[in-house]
Formats: structure tokens, C-alpha cells, sequence
């Protein structure tokens, strides 16, 4: 689909401005708003087609018409039109001319019918009080009000799909992409933005109230404006939000390997039904390392009351380490991750060597984690999560691709996570690992976006998720549940952290199967050894 060919089409046929869709006798016709004409005007061509049954005669016009550049425009008459807008109609004398627009209203409908042109809303309110939607017409500027459908309460840290109407969609393009507005004293209320395929029959889209009181969305509240939405790249797939395409017919790629290990248990038919689940929400799923989400619902503050920066002298770093270190600042800066700093507080870098020979670039946050003010939200406890898990007999997990680099830090704490390296001083731009409040931002997250699922379809450790279940058809409407939730936040998965399906999967240090659990034995093996967690090995 050329939605930028359809693009262009609209807007050769409408231009620029404010247009209101009404009918004249039993006719459609977009109305151009022009409050610089002072007169109001129907084409020939829109005149003829209205009056062809009835043969309706012009008044004679001695009034003289030039548009904007000074060119006059011959005028073959006047005509009073019955015109409906809504459920009102109103009687206007128009003068027939050759003019592009099918019909112009100007100065004299606006000042004799019109209360207020709400430019921010994109709404006329009459003098009889009745709001009638408009949209605009510029290839840049197509838009209209995004309403709420039907009235919806959501419950305090809650999240829900609500019902929106867009009224005159019709005038955009196929796809429409909805940015939302904050709610005016209701700061606690998200409503997320994204693209929408305006041909289906109705429309969604994800609202998050992260308060602690209910919020009731109204009927007819204007919550955002519809763009029409032009892709510069029509072989570039468009990815709805609130909405999720059936049309992909082949898995990607980056999950062939996901789903043949999920499927190890399955039969064929079970297969098909997962492919399809992952096909669908395929977006979910990093393409690559790189490829991480970034959601708008949460961003990590760093309270640290009166309490002076901190900056510690940096420590030297080993010669065979720079190369490292290095590397790794290049990579997070083409990334997004880190910024460079000239911040009053710095922190030392700690470059860690892991099992598997790799090296991972750490900051030593000790000195900023003691003067900052410790969040009490609780991480759930480890038995009640495994008790949890009891009775089921299909297991699925979901691992975030650098989890915590998905949430943004607040604009006046980046500052704090400076850190000094050979290469200058740099601060991150999203949460970094080894703060003291990280894992219940984290959690707290975690546990808005998947609000309602969470110890019923779900269980939420930080970054892990896991789905038991009793039956597949159980766990694969689980599934999706929990896809939806992460798509709607621009969360996104690790492909190969996940697995689905199994009769037994590693969590929290245990093995969990149907029949019960057990400690992994690495773990069992430290705890006989008297190393319990938290203790390093000397």
C-alpha cells in the first residue's frame, strides 16, 4: 500500500485548512472553513450536482470576488442552501463561483451561526451549543480529534484498553498515528501514542493510571488528534499500537529458533497456534542486542535530599582494560545510553570479567547509593512466588533485553550517574544497573504495565516474567495477555532469554516442574558450603 501516494492524493484534492463535513438536501460536502472570506461560496461544479433535479435558478450577485493573490473570480450568483450539520440545519446564502473547494464557509455563516472555532480541539461550537468535529486538509497537517468511545473507569494502578472514536477518519489515510495529550490535573494518567489502521472497525488504544484513585474517562472527552500518517518508506512495515496485524504471514527470522525451542513439547497443531501468537506480536521481540525498548511510563528518580555530590578520584585503570573500556563507551554512545557529562559527581567504572570469558563494563555507585534515600516499594518474596507456581503443568518465561536500559532517567537526576573514564566524564541517559533504587522502579513498572495479570495469568521478579498453567489453550491466552501489555509499554523481549512451554524451567535458584521443585544444584552446592547469597567467594 503507497499510503504517501494516497497522502499526496488527499491533499491535491483538499489543500490546506479547516474543513467540516455537512450535507446539503441529501449530499455530502466537505465545507472549508475560511474565516478570511467574507462571503460564503459553492463551486459550479458542487452547485450543478446539488440542483440537477430541481433545476434551482441564481439570484443576480453585483458584488466583485478576488481570492488571496488578487485574482478575480466570476461569480455566477447567489443561492440560499439548507445545510445539515450534525443534527442542526441552517439556511446560508452562498454565492456560485469557479473556485477549487466544493464549498467555502466565511465570515458571514461564522459570525451569524458560529460560537467558537476551537483551533487545539478541532472543533466549531454553534450558537445553538452543538460541537461539530473538523479535521485539516494539508499533507503535513491532516488531522481530527481522537474521542473517547464509551465510558470507561480505570481502577488505581491499573491499565486498560479504552474505546476511542476518531469522527472524521475518513479524510486521513489508511493509517493514522495518534499522539495523546496530558490530562490537565491528572498527571498519573498515561495514555500511550501510536499508529492505528483507521479501516478496522473499532479502535483501541492503552491508557495506565498509575494513581491511587479511580479515573473515569467520559464519553466524547478529546484525548489526543489523529495525524494522517505518511511513511516516507512504503517497504517499511508499519507497526500498529493498540492494534496488532493479522497480514504477516511469515515468522521473522530472529524467532525461528524461539519457537523450535518452545515446541520441543507441542504437537503440530499447538506449533501453529504459537507461531502465530509470536508472528503477531513478533515486534515484542529484539531483533538484535541493540534493539531495546524504551517506554514513556516510568523514569528512575535519584533522591538524594541535602546531601553534597559526590566525586570520587578516579582509580587506574589497567593498560590491557582501555581497549575495553573503550569499546564499550563507543558502543553505549551510538546507542543512546550514556551522554557526555559535566556533572559535579563522579563515580568509578569497574570493568567485571564473567564466566563465560566476556567482560562487563560496571559503574561503582557505593558513594551515591549511601546518601540516597531508599524506595520501599518490595520486591516479591521468593517463597511466595514459587508457592505460586504449584499445580502447573505448562511453564513459560520472558526476560527483557537489558531490562533495566528500557527506562529513561529523569532529566535532573542524570547527573548523578556520572562516571569517569580514561575518555572524560559521561552520564546516562537511561536507569543503569548497580543503583540502590533500581530494582523497585523496575518492579514498580513491571507490575503497572501487567496490572491485573500479575499472581493470576503472571509472576513479575523484576525483569523476569513467568506464566504457569494447566492446559496449553490457558497458557497461550496468557501469552498473549502478557505481549499485548509489553507492546502497549514499548517494552521488549530477549528472544533468546524466553522459552514457552516447557514442563520445567529454571526460577528464582529453583527448578519448577509439576510435580513440585527443586534447588539448582549449583546453588545447593554453595549452601552446604555455608556461601549463602549475597557472600562473594574469598
Amino acid at each position: 500500500m503507497d499510503i504517501e501516494g494516497q497522502s499526496k492524493e488527499i491533499s491535491r484534492k483538499w489543500g490546506n485548512g479547516i474543513y467540516i463535513h455537512g450535507k446539503v438536501w441529501e449530499t455530502d460536502i466537505e465545507f472549508l472553513v475560511d474565516s478570511g472570506s467574507t462571503v460564503s461560496i459553492v463551486s459550479i461544479q458542487t452547485f450543478d450536482k446539488l440542483t440537477f433535479k430541481t433545476q434551482m435558478s441564481l439570484s443576480d450577485v453585483t458584488v466583485n470576488i478576488s481570492d488571496a493573490s488578487g485574482n478575480k473570480i466570476h461569480a455566477y450568483g447567489a443561492a440560499y442552501l439548507p445545510i445539515t450539520f450534525g443534527i442542526s440545519i441552517y439556511h446560508q446564502k452562498f454565492l456560485v463561483c469557479d473556485v477549487a473547494q466544493s464549498a467555502i464557509l466565511g465570515q458571514d455563516f461564522m459570525l451569524e451561526h458560529v460560537r467558537k472555532l476551537d483551533f487545539q480541539r478541532l472543533s466549531l461550537l454553534t450558537h445553538d451549543f452543538q460541537e461539530i468535529n473538523c479535521w485539516t486538509g494539508a499533507k503535513e497537517e491532516m488531522k481530527c480529534a481522537v474521542m473517547v468511545d464509551q465510558p470507561v473507569n480505570i481502577p488505581s494502578n491499573s491499565g486498560l484498553f479504552i474505546p476511542i472514536n476518531v469522527p472524521e477518519a475518513s479524510h486521513l489515510t489508511d493509517y493514522g498515528l495518534i499522539e495523546t495529550k496530558s490530562l490537565e490535573n491528572f498527571p498519573e494518567i498515561h495514555i500511550i501514542p501510536g499508529i492505528v489502521d483507521l479501516n478496522q472497525g473499532k479502535l483501541y488504544i492503552n491508557a495506565i493510571n498509575t494513581g491511587n484513585e479511580e479515573f473515569t474517562f467520559h464519553r466524547g472527552q478529546t484525548i489526543g488528534t489523529c495525524y494522517a500518517y505518511c511513511d516516507s518508506s512504503p517497504n517499511e512495515e508499519i507497526i500498529l499500537a493498540c492494534q496488532i496485524t493479522d497480514k504477516i504471514i511469515d515468522l521473522p527470522e530472529h524467532l525461528h529458533d524461539l519457537l523450535e525451542r518452545s515446541s520441543k513439547f507441542l504437537d503440530d497443531e499447538q506449533k501453529g497456534k504459537l507461531k502465530q501468537i509470536l508472528t503477531k506480536y513478533h515486534t515484542v521481540f529484539s531483533k538484535t542486542p541493540e534493539d531495546i525498548g524504551r517506554t514513556n511510563l516510568a523514569q528512575h528518580k535519584i533522591n538524594t535530599g541535602t546531601a553534597f555530590p559526590i566525586r570520587q578520584p578516579a582509580r587506574c585503570l589497567p593498560f590491557g582494560k582501555r581497549e575495553i573500556e573503550k569499546v564499550e563507551i563507543e558502543k553505549m554512545k551510538d546507542r543512546g545510553i550514556i551522554e557526555p557529562s559535566n556533572s559535579p559527581w563522579a563515580s568509578n567504572i569497574v570493568l567485571v570479567t564473567k564466566r563465560d570469558g566476556k567482560v562487563r563494563f560496571c559503574v561503582d555507585y557505593r558513594k551515591l547509593n549511601d546518601v540516597t534515600i531508599k524506595d520501599a516499594y518490595p520486591i516479591p518474596r521468593v517463597d511466595d512466588c514459587l508457592d505460586s507456581l504449584a499445580g502447573s503443568k505448562w511453564f513459560s518465561s520472558m526476560d527483557l533485553n537489558s531490562g533495566f536500559w528500557q527506562i529513561g532517567m529523569a532529566p535532573d537526576d542524570k547527573e548523578k550517574t556520572a562516571f569517569i573514564t580514561s575518555l572524560g566524564l559521561y552520564q546516562f541517559t537511561v536507569m543503569p544497573f548497580g543503583l540502590a533504587n533500581s530494582p523497585s522502579t523496575f518492579e514498580r513498572l513491571m507490575e503497572n504495565v501487567l496490572r491485573g495479570l500479575q499472581w493470576h495469568e503472571c509472576l513479575v521478579y523484576i525483569d523476569d516474567i513467568t506464566t504457569p498453567s494447566k492446559t496449553f489453550e490457558e497458557g497461550l491466552e496468557r501469552l498473549e495477555h502478557i505481549l499485548h501489555s509489553l507492546l502497549g509499554a514499548n517494552l521488549k523481549l530477549k528472544p533468546s532469554k524466553c522459552t514457552f512451554f516447557q514442563k520445567e524451567i529454571k526460577f528464582l535458584g529453583h527448578i519448577v516442574f509439576e510435580k513440585g521443585l527443586l534447588p539448582i544444584q549449583r546453588k545447593l552446592e554453595r549452601s552446604m558450603n555455608g556461601q549463602y547469597h549475597g557472600q562473594q567467594n574469598k
